[in-house]
């Protein structure tokens, strides 16, 4: 007999195989269910070895080839899709072979000495069993109980213990999986919830606490969840309680950072907040400020410009909270804005530094100074220092732009 015609169909391997161990650890292995034949991924291991076997006895040679081969062979991938089944209160997780359910359907127990499961398989992609094998292997990864909140995932940091509940693990994982720094480091972060715990695990050790002295701006729906800390990896930021349970995470950087303070605005034309900062509307750009008698268009790039010199450590002598939304933002630059004055003579002549007005009005509210060019657009942004320069004896400038312009 060839290889190919032993290897035409692989039941007559699996049910050599059940014969072989028995009824007893074959129920613990093999089940046939409606969509094919279930393999628990642990058994799903052996099976290069005792398929090896089998082939010698069918053709007489001895065939190796790497064991992945035969996961490919046998289940249509070399990471095939995994399944829940669940028997009584024990839960095992496997793969279906890829043959056809019809192969397995007339197939009787007794003569084959896989047992038949009448349960529908559960799909783990957004779920993770509490008895799931896996929990077992990854180090510092447990389950446990609160009274309030019901069962969490439990992951051991560097410094404390970070609590996720299944909800939030699977939008967590969700927003992992679009990240570019999370697909070079982990190439097989997969779909299934449960191959994210070692990847989630290793994230949450290498996140670096972000100082509370610095305010950021968070989704209004975070803000509401009463955040306590902040921890950033790459490009996304991960927010806990107080009582380190995960509350959620977002993107705080570059376009993803603005794309998100634009969602954030706009959802405030649904909500009761946007009616109480006079002065502001919302356009199709982002907003528009109504200040004095100017009307100035606000781009999301300007917008989170503001925020950065609004947030940063040199902004000390009013701190903002730790964490503000952008509705609280918004609200702080219309304050500004609205009672912002001309700037006088010598200032405006060491903005304009020898160049020509030209289309510049300069505006100076509470240290701050802002650049409108064209009467409507709020080009430039700027933080004026309280200490005098030494050599020039004149106020010091930051020079950090809202928008750069030429």
């Amino acid at each position: 007999m060839t290889e190919n015609n032993a290897t035409e169909t692989s039941s007559p391997f699996f049910l050599h195989l059940a014969r072989k161990i028995g009824a007893t650890e074959a129920k613990n292995t093999l089940r046939i269910c409606n969509k094919g034949l279930f393999v628990s991924e642990d058994f799903a291991e052996q099976l290069a070895e005792h398929y090896q076997h089998w082939l010698k006895e069918q053709t007489g040679k001895d065939i190796q080839k790497a064991s992945d081969k035969y996961i490919r062979k046998f289940f249509g991938s070399e990471q095939p899709k995994t399944f829940y089944l669940l028997d009584g209160k024990e839960c095992f997780a496997g793969m279906i072979a890829t043959e056809s359910a019809s192969l397995w359907k007339d197939i009787k127990p007794s003569e084959s000495y896989i047992a038949r499961y009448q349960g529908e398989l559960l799909d783990p992609e957004n779920f993770l069993h509490p008895k799931d094998p896996m929990l077992s292997k990854v180090e510092g990864v447990k389950i446990e109980f609160d009274p309030r909140k019901g069962s969490f995932f439990s992951f051991a940091g560097k410094k404390n213990v970070v609590k996720i509940e299944n909800n939030a693990l699977v939008t967590f994982s969700k927003l992992l999986r679009e990240l570019p720094e999370v697909k070079k480091k982990f190439p097989k972060f997969s779909i299934a919830l449960r191959e994210t715990l070692e990847p989630i695990k290793t994230i949450l050790r290498e996140a670096k606490p972000l100082p509370r002295k610095l305010s950021r701006v968070i989704p209004a729906e975070l803000a509401k969840k009463n955040p306590s800390l902040a921890l950033s990896w790459g490009s996304i930021t991960i927010l806990l309680d107080k009582d380190s349970h995960l509350i959620g995470s977002f993107l705080s950087r570059g376009k993803s950072s603005r794309k998100m303070l634009e969602t954030e605005v706009k959802a405030l034309e649904t909500k009761a907040p946007l009616t109480s900062i006079r002065g502001f509307t919302l356009n199709k750009q982002l907003g528009k400020i109504r200040a004095r008698d100017l009307s100035l268009k606000l781009s999301p790039l300007a917008l989170s410009q503001f925020i950065r010199l609004l947030t940063s450590r040199n902004n000390t002598k009013k701190p903002l909270p730790p964490f503000i939304t952008a509705n609280d933002v918004i609200f702080k630059l219309v304050s500004i804005l609205t009672h912002a004055k001309d700037a006088d003579e010598a200032l405006r002549k060491e903005l304009l530094q020898g160049r020509s007005p030209g289309n510049r009005l300069y505006r100076v509210s509470g240290g701050w100074i802002f650049l409108i060019t064209d009467k409507t657009d709020l080009a430039s942004c700027f933080r004026v220092r309280n200490q005098k320069s030494e050599s020039t004896n004149k106020r010091a400038v930051s020079t950090e732009p809202l928008v750069h312009t030429s």
